[in-house]
């Protein structure tokens, strides 16, 4: 190959410098003008090409042909670029008649949106008016439904009032349940009311009315149970529902009603059970429950015709009735302490804690519950102690086997405190807590006596038999002496 030298191409501005984009520009070119011509190319190479189209000296023959070949090209060039100028001017008049055509089209636009936007601030304003004039309507409603409520509240009201007043004169209280209960449902509506002075009259009447019907109610129950002909009354109709009327009263009505008549069932047993009299003592304390058994038959009958079972009225006369024997016998047996012993303890205990039993059979859906006494407690940790401290010199001394002193301590030790679910347990019983210091005492005293009697009669069979004391020995009464211990313990 033969190297010539490097022309130079002058531009069509008869410049040196060859024309070179950025290469943005120069990939746009690319993609709108595709070529595959070395010519078009960023990186030309003039020397390059030449030797291309010149490999050797024989081409140069052709030179001729090539440079006019490349005229002709150019010129062919040179009439497109003058062509592409001369339609370039018209391009340039079409595209500055359809610039001036979008700007025309944007200004219309542009008062059409303006246009638009002064509507719907307009719109906004329309419905801002609307919801005001919707919320206006509707508190207008609500306050229109609620003067409807309240009148007639109002006229229910009052017409319940002048209906109660005519059947609270008539007695007819099967009839004044339903207008009290809707007098006093309505008398809650108008509680923020009181203020205007016809709410407040009418206020004053109702509560007139309801301490006019508790009162009757109450002179009706006194008449019928404690009055001349007490002793012949019969539960009727009218009393179970002047018992509906008092539940829809105030509570301390009814609270009133059940205390004096629980008052009233129980007033013969405080006067025949009083203090004073020798059948209050504690030999006589079954004749209490077996008075209580008798008197709840009848009792019973009564409440079921008369009052309603929600009250739960025999077991509050069964409560109260407890309540009563347990306070009267504590301050019976405080006074006549000196006259217990332990017979007569455990007998009023065993008697006492058989009726509670019953009654929490009888009432098993009683809601009372009580836990058994810390005192209680405190003496059985108490036995528990001074059983320990009798039986292990005890053992050391006779020398008794361990299994005996384990089935005597076992029994004790088990000994647990139990929670009472009953509604009954320990109602009563608990006032011979402080007491049982007898009982304990008592058996004390009865093992005591019992060790030292075993005590000498094994001194004098050892004595008899010339049995050393350091010999093992059985003694024959070992497991008696132990048997009792361990039932006393039980017991």
């Amino acid at each position: 190959m033969v190297a010539y030298d490097e022309k130079i191409i002058e531009g069509p501005n008869n410049n040196n410098e060859a024309l070179v984009y950025s290469e943005k520009v120069q990939n746009t070119i690319d993609e709108i003008l595709p070529s595959n011509n070395s010519l078009d190319r960023p990186d030309f190479d003039t020397i390059d090409y030449i030797n291309m189209m010149f490999p050797t000296e024989q081409s140069l023959a052709n030179i001729g042909d090539v440079i006019n070949s490349l005229e002709c090209k150019v010129d062919s060039i040179k009439s497109e670029i003058r062509s592409d100028i001369l339609g370039q001017k018209e391009v340039k008049k079409v595209g500055q008649a359809g610039l001036e055509e979008a700007q025309c089209y944007m200004k219309q636009l542009f008062s059409q949106i303006k246009e638009l936007k002064q509507k719907a601030e307009h719109s906004d304003e329309i419905v801002k008016d609307i919801i005001l004039d919707i919320k206006q309507l509707d508190s207008a409603k609500k306050n229109l439904t609620a003067s409807i409520t309240i009148l007639n509240n109002l006229h229910m009201l009052v017409s319940g009032i002048e209906s109660l007043r005519g059947l609270t004169t008539k007695r007819e209280y099967g009839e004044i349940v339903m207008p009290l209960q809707g007098v006093t449902d309505v008398m809650k509506h108008f509680k923020n009311y009181t203020d205007i002075p016809h709410i407040a009259l009418l206020a004053t009447e109702v509560k007139q009315l309801q301490e006019s019907l508790a009162s009757q109610i109450m002179a009706d129950f006194h008449e019928a149970f404690s009055g001349s002909n007490a002793k012949n009354v019969v539960p009727n109709r009218q009393m179970a529902e002047a018992c509906l009327v008092v539940s829809i009263l105030e509570s301390k009505v009814k609270d009133e009603l059940l205390e004096w008549f629980i008052n009233l069932q129980l007033s013969e047993y405080t006067h025949l059970f009083d203090n004073v009299e020798d059948v209050a003592w504690l030999d006589n304390i079954n004749r209490r429950y077996a008075w209580f058994k008798r008197q709840f038959l009848q009792i019973e009958e009564t409440c079921r015709a008369i009052f309603p079972v929600q009250w739960e009225l025999p077991k509050r006369i069964a409560v109260e009735f407890c309540v009563i024997t347990k306070n009267e016998l504590s301050k019976l047996m405080g006074k006549r302490k000196n006259e217990m012993d332990a017979k007569l303890l455990l007998y009023a205990i065993q008697k006492t804690v058989a009726f509670e039993n019953l009654m929490s059979k009888t009432f098993s859906d009683s809601t009372i519950t009580q836990t058994e006494d810390a005192s209680k407690s405190n003496q059985q940790l108490a036995t528990i102690t001074k059983v320990e401290e009798i039986v292990q010199p005890l053992s050391n001394e006779l020398n008794v086997s361990e299994n005996i002193i384990e089935s005597v301590t076992t029994p004790v030790n088990n000994i647990g405190i139990k929670k009472i679910s009953s509604s009954f347990d320990g109602l009563i019983s608990d006032c011979f807590q402080p007491f049982l210091y007898i009982y304990i005492d008592s058996v004390d005293r009865n093992l005591s006596e019992l060790m030292e009697r075993f005590v000498n009669d094994v001194r004098i069979t050892l004595a008899k038999d010339n049995i050393d004391d350091q010999t093992a020995y059985v003694l024959p009464n070992c497991a008696d002496l132990f048997l009792s211990y361990k039932k006393s313990l039980v017991q």
